[in-house]
Parts: C-alpha cells; sequence; structure tokens
C-alpha cells in the first residue's frame, strides 16, 4: 500500500510561498459591491486627558455584536479598532471590520433605537443602517443615514469597553489612517 506525504502550511507560511500575490490577505472576507474601499486602515477615536477611547469590536468580534470603547497602552491601537473605510459615490461612508473571516459593518437599525451594532455585510455590499455622512474637519461628526442619529459615547461617558452608540447628540471623532 502507498500512502502520499502531505505538507500542512500556515497563513503566513503560504504567503510567503506564494509571494506577493496574496497582499489582500487583509482585505475583506467578502468583495465588497456598491462602494470604493479606502486604502489602508481607519482609527476612530474621542481623546480625553490624553488617553484616546477607540470604537472597537470585542477581541473576539461575532455579527451583531455591539462595538465598544476601548484604550490601548500608548494610544496605540490594535486590529480590533481598525476599520476599512468604503464611500459611494455620494459620498456616504460605511465602516468596516475585519474579523474571525467575517466582514461586519458599524450599523444603526432604526428598530434597535440607539443601539449600534457591527452587523454582517454581505457580497452585495452593506445594508441601509450602514451608512454614515461624515461632517466635520477633523475631529468629523457621524450621522446614520437611515436613523438621523449621530454616533457618540454612550451617556455614561467615556470609558474602558463602554458601548459606542447613536443619539441626537453628536461625538467629535478624531480620526487617524495607516
Amino acid at each position: 500500500m502507498r500512502f502520499k506525504t502531505m505538507t500542512l502550511m500556515t497563513a503566513a507560511a503560504a504567503a510567503v510561498a506564494l509571494g506577493p500575490s496574496l497582499a489582500a490577505v487583509g482585505s475583506p472576507a467578502a468583495a465588497i459591491t456598491g462602494c470604493t474601499e479606502a486604502s489602508g486602515v481607519f482609527y476612530e477615536y474621542a481623546p480625553s486627558n490624553g488617553i484616546n477611547y477607540y470604537v472597537a469590536a470585542h477581541n473576539s468580534a461575532l455579527p451583531h455584536s455591539q462595538p465598544e470603547l476601548k484604550t490601548f497602552p500608548g494610544n496605540n491601537p490594535n486590529g480590533t479598532a481598525q476599520f476599512v473605510r468604503c464611500t459611494r459615490s455620494n459620498g456616504q461612508i460605511a465602516f468596516l471590520h475585519i474579523a474571525n473571516g467575517n466582514t461586519l459593518g458599524l450599523s444603526n437599525n432604526p428598530s434597535d433605537g440607539s443601539r449600534v451594532d457591527l452587523d454582517p455585510v454581505t457580497s452585495s455590499g452593506p445594508n441601509g443602517s450602514m451608512w454614515w455622512v461624515q461632517s466635520g474637519s477633523n475631529p468629523y461628526l457621524f450621522k446614520n443615514t437611515l436613523t438621523g442619529l449621530y454616533l457618540r459615547v454612550s451617556n455614561q461617558g467615556l470609558g474602558q469597553y463602554l458601548p459606542v452608540v447613536a443619539g441626537a447628540h453628536a461625538t467629535a471623532w478624531t480620526e487617524s489612517h495607516q
């Protein structure tokens, strides 16, 4: 009886073996239509007394999980705070977060009131509750196009792991880009 030897490669080893054609490894899990993705990643945060409170996903982000505020040592955020910006031709933007093989969009569904979630994005693109209008000049305000509510910190204020919500009063978010 003959046996074939199989070799398993890690994703990193495969990337090295296959070369730069895998530049899209960090791209969204699904090819997104209906908007143009900006290059790099974006971070949205509210600074206070030298500490940046970043909009971030839970460490094990799952579809329909709620984003939270996170602080990071030295104000150097990790991947949980990374968002890809996808822009429509009319200027509306969607914030996409890639986690655990899922592409999740920052969403404010009208049936959920002030709740903001990270909802699944399909290959047909972000749904209506995932579109935001940006105003201001860094820091920015973000208003949801479906609900008319602003992306904001909760009434509990700024603090580690407090939820990010939507409401009538806006939070000014400072943005950085890598």
